[in-house]
């Protein structure tokens, strides 16, 4: 049996933790032959094709994500930016459409500001997602399952590629969908300890060990309940802690 969109990703982001780029791309790419749509495929093997200097691979995958998925504030400083040398006018244009996620970044407004021969040299500006995907409301069980499952994707391919940051901002934005979720404690939990945030990531992993426990009971008091709200919360808010100590635009 052939495999499926999900099972390409997942090879892709082993292939891409274990170091071997080619092969991940190679994923990515099979992902994309099967779903040409799939903003996440494009977005991920546009960031390999970046690290690996193939330029005009990675603005080519950029801008076909951002056609599927438009305004993403990290494609549009990425296209910026690779763009900034050989068409400033299109690089301008990027940079300015990024600086609504990313107001105070110097080196989006340089280039924002650009006009016909003032263009100067800019550093790389590698920039943290911002996670706008939205659920919509809506009776299909499947269509919120995939998007769960694509932002699942998503956060283990900027694991793999050492972008906690944002990896992390995706896993707490899961959480608030499910907070009772232990597949997304965990989740967080490693993501933290990819990090290198081993405490925090503890915490996430014995939260998730006591949510599973107390789906094995049918009852628990409003004591209970309570300090798990509060632990829940506690651990949001160290999390946020850590993601923005974490954080890759200045």
């Amino acid at each position: 049996m052939a495999a499926s969109v999900d099972e390409h990703l997942a090879k892709a982001s082993e292939h891409s933790t274990s170091g071997d780029t080619d092969r991940a791309i190679e994923s990515y790419l099979s992902a994309i032959s099967l779903d040409p749509d799939n903003a996440t495929a494009w977005y991920s093997v546009a960031l390999l094709y970046m690290k690996s200097n193939s330029d005009a691979l990675a603005i080519e995958a950029f801008e076909r994500s951002d056609e599927i998925y438009p305004n993403y504030g990290p494609t549009l400083a990425n296209l910026a930016q690779l763009l900034w040398e050989k068409n400033p006018e299109r690089a301008s244009n990027y940079a300015r459409s990024a600086l609504i996620d990313y107001p105070e970044n110097k080196k989006l407004r340089t280039m924002a500001d650009f006009h016909s021969g003032s263009k100067s040299g800019v550093p790389f500006v590698e920039s943290r997602a911002v996670e706008r995907e939205r659920v919509e409301l809506s009776d299909s069980t499947e269509e919120i399952e995939q998007s769960k499952s694509d932002k699942i994707t998503r956060a283990n391919t900027f694991s793999s590629t050492g972008e906690h940051s944002q990896a992390v901002s995706i896993w707490k934005g899961l959480l608030e969908e499910s907070p009772n979720s232990s597949e997304i404690w965990r989740g967080l939990g490693e993501a933290l300890f990819s990090a290198g945030y081993s405490d925090r990531a503890k915490q996430c992993i014995i939260r998730a060990d006591n949510i599973d426990s107390e789906t094995k009971t049918t009852d628990t008091d409003e004591d209970s309940i309570e300090e798990s709200i509060d632990a829940t919360e506690a651990l949001l808010n160290a999390a946020a802690v850590e993601s923005n100590k974490s954080e890759i635009v200045n």
